[in-house]
């Protein structure tokens, strides 16, 4: 999904994802943003509940068969409210900060206050 004003990407998982499924979320999430100007991201994973394999393959696969980023990204994550699914999101953040110098990652409760930061963002 894509705001207009304030100018953001909002990508939500809700339920149960396959892992074909968050292939394709991501997959197309990164066409976008390589095809646009956008330079913020609310990553909506709340309700999430995926496979593992899919976090491994996020990490293994994605981040390593991408290109970098032209530009700064600015990201609010709304993690998930299962433990496995938060504690995986947070150690692929880390694993993100880590080769990633122009990403800024913040961790929120809810879309609100997410959608506040975002406008605070240049």
């Amino acid at each position: 999904m894509q705001h207009s004003a304030p100018s953001f990407l909002e990508m939500i998982f809700y339920g149960y994802t396959n892992k074909d499924e968050f292939q394709k979320a991501w997959q197309q999430l990164y066409d976008i943003v390589q095809k646009s100007t956008a330079s913020r991201l609310v990553l909506d994973q709340k309700y999430m509940h995926v496979q593992p394999e899919s976090f491994d393959w996020f990490r293994e696969v994605f981040v390593q068969s991408v290109e970098p980023l032209s530009g700064n990204l600015h990201v609010a994550i709304i993690p998930a409210v299962n433990f496995l699914g938060e504690y995986q999101v947070k150690q692929d953040v880390t694993y993100l900060l880590g080769i990633c110098s122009n990403i800024e990652i913040q961790f929120f409760e809810n879309f609100d206050l997410a959608e506040s930061w975002m406008l605070k963002q240049n």
